[in-house]
């Protein structure tokens, strides 16, 4: 029971050091990380999904359905834009 102690304590002290070396190389690059998260998250979720919801479960007319496909099609088209945007843009 000590032995498997001193293995869980190790294991943690290791995983804390490590997760500060990477805290400490990786702050640079926070803000990259950040944006690329928006891009490849945020952006279906402001966009797509709900005009897709809205698409399956509510839209009748033809304008509704036609302003649902507009909708996604826009996220569709901003999505891989800000994506060149973070990965190509120039650190700041």
């Amino acid at each position: 029971a000590l032995v498997r102690k001193a293995q869980k304590n190790l294991l943690r002290s290791v995983l804390v050091l490590g997760l500060c070396a990477i805290s400490l190389y990786g702050a640079d690059f926070v803000s990259q990380f950040v944006a690329l998260a928006g891009s490849l998250c945020c952006v279906p979720l402001a966009f797509i999904y709900p005009a897709y919801f809205h698409l399956r479960l509510v839209a009748g007319t033809m304008a509704q359905r036609a302003a649902a496909w507009a909708l996604m099609a826009g996220g569709f088209v901003l999505m891989p834009l800000t994506l060149y945007q973070v990965v190509f843009a120039p650190a700041s």
